[in-house]
C-alpha cells in the first residue's frame, strides 16, 4: 500500500492506496480541490465539514447528469441499431425472384432455358 498527502482546504489528509494508483488518486483529490476552492470564493469559509459536504453533492451531482446522458444515449444507439437490423418487411426487395426470395449467397446462378440455351443469373 502507497500513501499519497492530499491537501484540501489547508488541511492535510493521508491516504493509502494500492501500488501505481498514486496519480489516479491525485487527479481526483486535484477535482475535488478545485471544487472546494471555488466554493470557498462563493461561499467564504464555511467549515471543512460543510465545503467537503457541498463538494461532494456537486460531484455527484455532474456524476449523475453523465449517468443519464450516458443512458439515453445507449437507448438511441440500441433503437438505431434495431432498426438497422430489422428484417425488412415482405414486397420490399425488387430483385427477389419470382416466389419473393433472393438466392442468399449472392453467386451466379446458371440454368437451362427452355429452348435449351444456357442462361446465366446473378442475384442482388
Amino acid at each position: 500500500m502507497r500513501q499519497v498527502s492530499v491537501t484540501l482546504n489547508g488541511r492535510t489528509y493521508r491516504l493509502a492506496c494500492d501500488d501505481g494508483d498514486e496519480g489516479r488518486l491525485m487527479e481526483l483529490a486535484a477535482h475535488v480541490k478545485a471544487r472546494v476552492e471555488q466554493l470557498t470564493m462563493e461561499f467564504g469559509q464555511v467549515g471543512d465539514d460543510r465545503l467537503l459536504l457541498m463538494s461532494a453533492l456537486l460531484i455527484a451531482d455532474e456524476l449523475w447528469d453523465t449517468r443519464r446522458a450516458l443512458e439515453v444515449q445507449i437507448e438511441e444507439a440500441t433503437e438505431m441499431l434495431r432498426q438497422l437490423t430489422e428484417p425488412a418487411s415482405a414486397g420490399d426487395s425488387d430483385d427477389a425472384g419470382d416466389d419473393g426470395r433472393a438466392d442468399a449467397s449472392g453467386e451466379d446462378a446458371t440454368s437451362k432455358a427452355p429452348s435449351g440455351e444456357v442462361t446465366k443469373a446473378r442475384s442482388a
